[in-house]
């Protein structure tokens, strides 16, 4: 099967415009795809008809597609409720095609329309092509948030599903955290303490000594994607 070619598709500015806006309007997809990138990722996407009845997601299933709608209305079930029906310009299926997660809920076309696509072939090719990129963000990011500059190339990119424990109260860690896209919320003996956000980090103390964790950490919807940094790959940097 011949891979799909990537089109850079001309597009009106006025759509264009909009496609970006609603990019830039899921903080997940806004915090990851910085501007440069996201417009390859613009140029990429077609549009397809759709028709009463499709399903563009199935709950359970991974996907294999990003979608934003442009007409017509859609319906968003879990375990078969309805939880939301739509009409507006939206993007879903993000999480299928950046990590390849299974959707988390249904989603099915109520009348007929139009979505705008982007295969996650195309998206795993962009993301090769921009791999350097990457991996300078991560530096800049850590010069920015930390001080452990040196050791940034001993970073590695975790995602964590909804409500994923990802330091728990009691026990003993040896990673740090930085959060790059999503929330976490903190817990302290079950209660509810904070919440960060991107930019914000957790686990500091597990780089330096074995101490248990103070408080337990996790993943807020749609899931959260941090930097983490090992004990044992500080001290083999150094």
């Amino acid at each position: 099967m011949r891979p799909r070619k990537i089109y850079l598709i001309q597009k009106q500015s006025k759509m264009r415009l909009r496609l970006d806006w609603h990019w830039k309007k899921n903080e997940f997809l806004s915090n990851i795809l910085q501007e440069k990138r996201l417009q390859h990722f613009i140029d990429s996407m077609y549009t397809r008809n759709v028709t009463e009845g499709d399903i563009l997601i199935e709950e359970g299933e991974v996907g294999s597609h990003l979608y934003i709608s442009k007409i017509g209305t859609y319906e968003i079930t879990v375990q078969d409720n309805v939880v939301n029906i739509f009409n507006d310009m939206r993007v879903f299926g993000e999480l299928a095609i950046i990590y390849s997660a299974k959707g988390n809920a249904t989603v099915k076309c109520l009348e007929n329309g139009t979505v705008w696509v982007l295969d996650c072939q195309i998206f795993n090719r962009r993301i090769i092509k921009t791999a350097l990129e990457e991996q300078e963000e991560m530096v800049s990011f850590l010069k920015r948030g930390s001080n452990i500059e040196q050791c940034s190339y001993g970073t590695i990119v975790k995602y964590f599903t909804i409500g994923k424990e990802i330091v728990v109260e009691g026990e003993v860690g040896d990673t740090f955290y930085i959060i790059r896209a999503g929330t976490v919320t903190v817990l302290k003996d079950n209660d509810k303490v904070a919440q960060l956000h991107k930019g914000d980090f957790f686990g500091e103390f597990a780089l330096l000594r074995d101490e248990r964790h103070q408080s337990t950490v996790l993943s807020d919807a749609p899931g959260v994607e941090c930097l983490t940094l090992t004990r044992k790959r500080v001290y083999t940097s150094l």
